[in-house]
């Protein structure tokens, strides 16, 4: 119990002194710390999400080289032998 309660009086004591320290900052580190941050009032539309693919994308397969198809001729006859 005591051991709890000594961790949440750190905890405490800790988150004061945060806000306490960052509302003394001085100004050209609030500006560093916040500087995408639009000013109070302003609404800016999200930005979109990118997300990169996990893998290339994969290329279609090559295509096969053409085949040339020769018809086979039945051998001539030989008109003089017969």
């Amino acid at each position: 119990m005591w051991r709890r309660l000594g961790q949440m009086a750190v905890l405490a004591g800790v988150s004061s002194g945060m806000l306490l320290a960052s509302c003394t900052l001085p100004q050209s580190l609030k500006t560093m710390l916040f500087e995408n941050v639009p000013p109070p009032g302003e609404e800016r539309p999200p930005e979109p999400v990118v997300v990169r693919p996990r893998h290339p994308p994969l290329e279609p397969p090559a295509k096969p080289p053409p085949v040339v198809a020769v018809p086979e001729k039945p051998p001539s006859p030989d008109w003089p032998g017969f």
